[in-house]
């Protein structure tokens, strides 16, 4: 009587094909990873010096408003423009209130923003673009042609 061999379904070819995809998927995920880790990284140094940059021109705005609170307080409110001119601060009158305003540089593409009134309430402390967005130079009109007539 001969034994009959009984096949058991997987054999060593599908289990060493089996590790193979497991390697391969393995390998993809890694590469992956190290993908997102380094994009994290590079945001997180951006992150870092638009911070640092954010706080040193706060400083500097601080410091500035301490200057113009020394001349407000020392001298009469006929005074307060040659004064503070020099500081780069200018003055503008809104009805019977003074407004005072200046900026700090963040970085190239951005300006601490600061405006107070005559008591030094701080009525804008923000960061703002230098150059205000420009949009496309045409209107959407005319990205159809001249004439165009649109029936709906």
């Amino acid at each position: 009587m001969q034994k009959e061999k009984r096949n058991t379904g997987i054999s060593v070819g599908s289990s060493s094909i089996l590790v193979i995809f497991v390697v391969l998927c393995l390998t993809t995920f890694a590469a992956l990873s190290m993908v997102s880790a380094n994009a994290d990284y590079k945001l997180t140094q951006k992150t870092a010096q638009a911070t640092s940059a954010f706080y040193a021109a706060d400083a500097a705005a601080e410091e500035k408003l301490g200057q113009v609170a020394m001349v407000i307080r020392g001298n009469p409110q006929a005074d307060w423009q040659e004064k503070l001119q020099p500081l780069g601060i200018s003055l503008s009158y809104v009805g019977e209130k003074i407004i005072l305003s200046y900026e700090v540089p963040v970085d190239e593409g951005k300006n601490l923003c600061i405006r107070l009134d005559e008591n030094l309430n701080r009525l804008r402390w923000q960061v703002m673009p230098i150059q205000e967005w420009q949009g496309d130079e045409a209107p959407m009109g005319n990205l159809l042609g001249e004439g165009t007539i649109i029936i709906e």
